[in-house]
């Protein structure tokens, strides 16, 4: 079970030599092969596609995920260490980064959900839209002057007839204060949209004090929650389609005991 590479929620996105090799492997050892997530991995593909369940007429979905990177503690990520945050905001970096999106398996969601609601999309683009620091920021990741990189805004879609038809967004701040015109959850969640009969709007926001270390206990909790169906399926390579429901599991205090 892995996190490691959003693509993998549905290896198919890197092409059938990928999905191929990745399979033989998995067969030829006797395991099974499973990449999840909580964006993606659950809420953009497995919850987006459980809510369209009770509607019909499913006419556009986008999911997105909204979340500030002031408390991620993560230098690796800074410019001095050949991150982004803090770079120049160079126009030319949006034009990379939406070329490493796709490359880097990102419209695995997009296929994956279009795939299961009979959609033909005729097309994947990725958009890419970056913000300056407001101000200068002192954070745990390292110094962003005013005037860097703080912020971007992804959008990965698949397009049908040249009109967007599934989305999968991440509007991603280093700081709240960064790009306050782009869309918000305090202190930080994810939202689906779906336009049906009916038409839905779901906001699930992350109820801790920090935001990031609740996004990232939920992506752990997504993978170990899942080994035990990961375990018992046949051996190969699987998406959330082809497993039963994963559930958490009761804490100790309120679990059901044999008396």
């Amino acid at each position: 079970v892995s996190t490691g590479i959003s693509g993998l929620i549905n290896p198919r996105a890197f092409g059938d030599e990928v999905t191929t090799r990745l399979s033989d492997a998995a067969r030829a050892g006797g395991t099974t092969f499973f990449g999840t997530g909580i964006e993606p991995g659950y809420m953009c593909d497995a919850l987006a596609l459980s809510l369209t369940s009770v509607t019909r007429d499913v006419r556009s979905i986008r999911a997105q995920e909204m979340i500030s990177y002031a408390t991620y503690d993560q230098p690796r990520l800074h410019v001095s260490n050949g991150g982004m945050w803090g770079a120049p905001c160079d126009p030319s970096i949006a034009d990379m980064f939406a070329t490493r999106l796709l490359q880097g398996g990102m419209a695995a969601p997009v296929t994956l959900l279009a795939d299961a609601l009979s959609i033909r999309i005729d097309d994947v683009k990725a958009k890419v839209e970056l913000a300056e620091a407001p101000e200068s920021f002192d954070l745990s990741i390292g110094p962003i002057a005013k005037g860097s990189l703080a912020g971007y805004r992804f959008e990965v879609l698949g397009m049908v007839d040249g009109e967007p038809v599934v989305a999968v967004e991440h509007i991603t701040r280093i700081h709240d204060r960064a790009a306050p015109h782009w869309p918000s959850l305090d202190p930080g969640g994810f939202r689906v949209l779906i336009e049906g009969t009916p038409s839905y709007r779901v906001e699930v926001v992350i109820d801790e004090p920090d935001a990031n270390i609740g996004a990232c206990t939920g992506t752990a909790a997504r993978a170990v929650n899942a080994i035990p169906l990961v375990c018992a399926a046949p051996p190969g390579v699987c998406s959330f389609l082809d497993l039963p429901v994963i559930t958490g599991v009761a804490s100790p205090a309120i679990a059901k005991r044999e008396t």
